[in-house]
């Protein structure tokens, strides 16, 4: 369902934000998109069918502001069946993510796709800032990310990570991949690139919710493999690169606190 009207011009940008129950942040990152300094964007906000009365809120809020766009899924289907109905329905000639809790910097888009037009890559991905509730912590990505460096540990995130459109038009995220599914889809678009631009300046705010990292690790672990076997790894690399992202998951996130 949408409840705003498309915008007239072609948007350089689709901005896609995929929300469920985050009602309390989703103003922020909202206003982070309607303040950039770019302005040839247009958001799809989807909402997971929420049960805090997000969606109606956002309806009535930004139906009148022909750059948002508020869809619904059918039925609660996580990130990635949010994130798949906005690329469904984008139209810019690069993608943008931007989950409902985290948001940008005002220059964000206009750096990004500045540099992004001037390569004869498809991916880039920002640094950003880590807020967390004891902590305020930047992630600098590296300024080459290729393939094999993602496999060891993903300096990717969706926030920060900007792709040319066309290319990968019909790539979307894997439902069966109840974690993790951002990640094999950023190594399936790495497989296909010589290497992904790092931009090492800090363009936004991912939030770290309180207890999300502890429990993240020990978690993850199954679908970090089977993230590996989705993107073709063999069983015995898909085990070494398991252990490479623990140590390396114990580096980015030592100061996170």
């Amino acid at each position: 369902m949408i409840h705003s009207k498309l915008i007239d011009t072609h948007p350089a940008v689709s901005v896609i934000m995929p929300t469920f129950n985050y009602g309390k942040y989703i103003g922020e990152a909202i206003d982070s998109v309607l303040n950039q300094t770019f302005k040839n964007w247009e958001l799809l906000i989807i909402d997971d069918c929420s049960t805090d009365g997000t969606y109606e809120k956002l309806c009535c809020k930004y139906k009148d502001i022909p750059q948002i766009r508020i869809l619904k899924t059918k039925k609660n289907g996580g990130s990635a069946a949010a994130r798949n109905l906005g690329l469904d329905n984008a139209k810019g000639k690069y993608i943008a993510f931007l989950d409902s809790d985290d948001f940008y910097d005002p220059t964000y888009l206009d750096e990004q796709i500045s540099i992004l037009e001037s390569s004869q890559t498809n991916i880039i991905a920002a640094s950003y800032r880590r807020l967390a509730k004891n902590s305020t912590t930047n992630f600098i990505v590296p300024k080459t990310i290729t393939f094999r460096l993602a496999l060891k540990g993903n300096p990717m995130a969706p926030l920060g990570t900007i792709y040319r459109f066309a290319p990968y038009k019909d790539l979307r995220f894997s439902m069966n991949m109840r974690k993790r599914e951002d990640y094999v889809f950023f190594l399936n678009i790495l497989k296909n690139e010589p290497f992904a631009i790092g931009n090492q300046k800090v363009l936004g705010t991912l939030r770290i919710h309180q207890g999300s990292k502890t429990k993240k690790k020990y978690y993850l672990i199954r679908w970090q493999y089977r993230a590996y076997r989705m993107v073709g790894l063999s069983i015995a690399k898909s085990v070494f690169y398991v252990l490479c992202w623990a140590f390396y998951g114990l580096k980015k996130y030592k100061n996170v606190r």
